[in-house]
């Protein structure tokens, strides 16, 4: 297990049904590598295919956890004392649930050598079938945002979105002044 991590975190957040300015959950995602999860590697554990992974795998993910709420807390003191529920998932989980290779979570590896190996277009040959996500144009969370834009040029042409964005652009700045 690596020392350092989590070395970086995504945290969100969403706001209480009861008490909108505070925050019901928090989920917060790292990276990690799948040589972490290589001893367990050929279990299996969802919900329609139950097998338990063991101890020494309970063991991990609960020092895992343990390891990121000591992340967190150097921003949010004392959220130890607030947690009622944790849940966690690992590469394994990735892997068991969506079916992507060693766990990963932002579809095809990419390649900066040669960007147009990897590249999945958005038109498909079967009409009106258009994709967009994760293993669409980028990786990652912008990749998905970018993935969206191009797929919606596709369906409406670059002109209407280029158009729609100017305007909307167009009026921020109106009402920023």
């Amino acid at each position: 297990m690596k020392k350092s991590w989590p070395e970086t975190y995504m945290l969100s957040s969403t706001p209480s049904k009861h008490h909108p300015k505070f925050a019901e959950s928090l989920t917060a995602i790292s990276y990690m590598d799948f040589d972490e999860v290589k001893a367990w590697q050929n279990t299996v554990n969802t919900i329609a295919e139950e097998q338990e992974r063991g101890k020494h795998y309970e063991k991990f993910k609960l020092e895992k956890a343990e390891k990121m709420i000591d992340a967190l807390e150097k921003k949010i003191p004392n959220l130890r004392n607030s947690i009622k529920n944790i849940y966690t998932s690992s590469p394994l989980s990735y892997r068991d649930y969506i079916g992507s290779f060693n766990g990963n979570m932002y579809g095809y590896l990419k390649s900066s050598e040669n960007p147009l190996k990897t590249m999945v277009s958005p038109r498909t040959k079967i009409d009106n079938l258009f994709l967009t996500g994760q293993s669409v144009n980028m990786h990652g969370i912008l990749g998905c945002t970018i993935g969206a834009f191009n797929t919606c040029a596709e369906i409406l042409g670059k002109e209407k979105i280029e158009e729609r964005l100017t305007q909307m652009i167009k009026n921020n700045n109106e009402k920023g002044k």
